[in-house]
C-alpha cells in the first residue's frame, strides 16, 4: 500500500499572486510542501520545528518553497512524521521514482500518522481493524 496524498491542493502557504491554476498537476516541490504541511496537521510552525529538532525558519524555508534541496539530515527528521522514509522524500522532490517502492507499509507507518487523528478517528481506525481482523477481505 501507498500513500498518496489527496488531490485538492492547499495554496495557503503561496502569496496570492503565485497561485496556481488547480488543474495543473502537482510539481515535485509542491507535493513535498504538501507532505510538510499535512505532517504539521495542527501543530504551529515553532512548534512542529521544535518536534523535528529543526529551525522554524528552516521549517517556514520549506513550507515556502524557498528550499530547493533540502539537507538529507532535514528530510530523515521529516521522515520521522511522515508516511514516507527520507530517499522517497527526496524523489519525490525531484520528481522521479524513489529507488525501491514499499509494497507493504508496516504498522509503525500507521502509527505515524494515527497518533496526529483526533480521538473519534483513532476510535473509528481501530474498530475498522477488529472488524476486518474477525472478517478479513478474501
Amino acid at each position: 500500500m501507498i500513500f498518496q496524498i489527496a488531490p485538492e491542493v492547499d495554496n495557503s502557504y503561496m502569496n496570492s499572486n503565485e497561485s496556481k491554476n488547480i488543474d495543473e498537476p502537482l510539481s515535485g516541490m509542491d507535493r513535498f510542501i504538501q507532505i510538510i504541511i499535512k505532517a504539521r496537521g495542527k501543530y504551529s510552525v515553532r512548534e512542529f520545528s521544535e518536534k523535528l529538532g529543526l529551525a522554524h525558519t528552516t521549517l517556514r524555508r520549506l513550507e515556502a518553497g524557498l528550499t530547493k534541496s533540502p539537507d538529507q539530515s532535514t528530510l530523515n527528521m521529516l521522515a520521522e512524521y511522515t508516511p514516507y522514509n527520507a530517499d522517497e522524500l527526496r524523489a519525490i522532490i525531484e520528481e522521479r521514482p524513489p529507488a525501491e517502492i514499499r509494497e507493504m507499509v508496516t504498522a509503525e507507518d500507521f502509527l505515524k500518522i494515527a497518533k496526529d487523528l483526533p480521538p473519534d478517528e483513532i476510535a473509528r481506525l481501530a474498530h475498522l481493524l477488529i472488524d476486518y481482523l474477525r472478517h478479513p477481505a478474501k
